[in-house]
């Protein structure tokens, strides 16, 4: 989804993580969604106002999902804007790991395009099996392998 204003973020994050608005007034008189909704937006966007060019509306999407993916509950939507800076680290962090996996895959089509590399079954076991940092530092041996062999 993608969220044209600020109540498209409050009923986003209703609909993936849950939150829930107060029911009653103090006078003990239900209150509306709609004007539930309306408050929950009006502090937000006046969190929003505070950062402007970290609180956007496409990073608070960001961080619904972040918060999806790690379950972890939210009280107002206003508190997104707490959580902002994490979501995109951990959006940056899978944007770096998906491009260290295209490259370990260009690697492994290059393993099997050539299968008179030698040791060619060790560098694709090594490959497919490295985690982590030693991912990294496996491409990089098997790069320099390849170079000189």
């Amino acid at each position: 989804m993608t969220a044209k204003n600020v109540t498209d973020i409050v009923i986003l994050t209703e609909n993936t993580l849950g939150l829930t608005h107060p029911d009653m007034t103090k006078t003990g008189r239900p209150i509306p969604l709609f004007k539930a909704r309306a408050a929950a937006a009006g502090a937000l966007k006046r969190k929003m106002a505070e950062r402007p060019n970290l609180y956007t509306l496409h990073n608070l999407e960001l961080t619904v999902e972040y918060l999806r993916r790690k379950r972890k509950p939210v009280r107002s939507a206003a508190a997104l804007c707490w959580i902002v800076e994490d979501a995109l680290r951990f959006a940056n962090e899978a944007e770096q790991k998906s491009e260290l996996s295209t490259t370990v895959e260009t690697a492994t089509s290059w393993l099997l395009a050539h299968p008179e590399f030698p040791q060619q079954t060790l560098w694709m076991r090594r490959l497919t099996r490295a985690q982590g940092s030693q991912r990294e530092e496996t491409l990089a041996e098997f790069e320099e392998a390849r170079l000189n062999g």
